[in-house]
């Protein structure tokens, strides 16, 4: 991580620039916003969690394991996600789909309420708003019918069977992944 923030301000001086015009304040209050955004983060992806997997977790730890999956993430995408995984099924057990299951319902909850944000943002300032002459609004309607998507893939992944082995395993696999994450909600 160190390596990393010194090539990013030796190659991106504008940034240390912006940073030195910032009043001592403002980057406290930056950082508190910052601070205050990790742990409401790690809270909601918390009780997500707590919800999928019978395993008890404390909060403290898990939110150790945001901090250092940040860290992780700005060297690989998603790397993150992948060391909690990891880090979760070796220390306390939680197997890999039912990390994925909360993560998968973190993300649904997380964009339903990106998506009433929106509309009360846009009903609020600008209900007129079009994006390459289309309604904001035909938009949300949109993501609101994809949010519903897993509800759907859930209760056909229910109700259809296979025979070979292989599509078997990977049906019942699917089809716990979305249980659980549905059952999140």
């Amino acid at each position: 991580p160190v390596m990393f923030v010194t090539m990013i301000l030796v190659y991106h001086q504008q940034y240390l620039r912006l940073f030195r015009a910032l009043s001592v304040p403002m980057i406290a209050l930056l950082l508190g916003l910052a601070a205050v955004h990790l742990w409401l983060y790690a809270l909601q992806f918390y009780l997500v969690l707590r919800v999928c997997t019978p395993k008890f977790l404390s909060f403290s730890v898990f939110f150790k394991t945001i901090v250092h999956g940040r860290i992780f993430s700005n060297i690989a995408p998603q790397g993150g996600n992948v060391y909690r995984a990891v880090y979760f099924k070796y220390k306390f057990g939680i197997s890999y789909t039912h990390y994925l299951s909360g993560f998968l319902g973190f993300l649904w909850i997380d964009a339903a309420l990106n998506i009433l944000l929106c509309a009360v943002v846009f009903g609020v300032f600008d209900p007129t708003f079009h994006i390459k002459k289309i309604s904001i609004w035909w938009l949300l309607l949109g993501l609101t019918a994809g949010w519903f998507l897993p509800i759907l893939f859930e209760i056909y992944f229910r109700r259809c069977s296979f025979q070979q082995p292989r599509l078997v395993w990977l049906h019942v696999r699917i089809a716990e992944l979305l249980s659980v994450a549905v059952q999140s909600l």
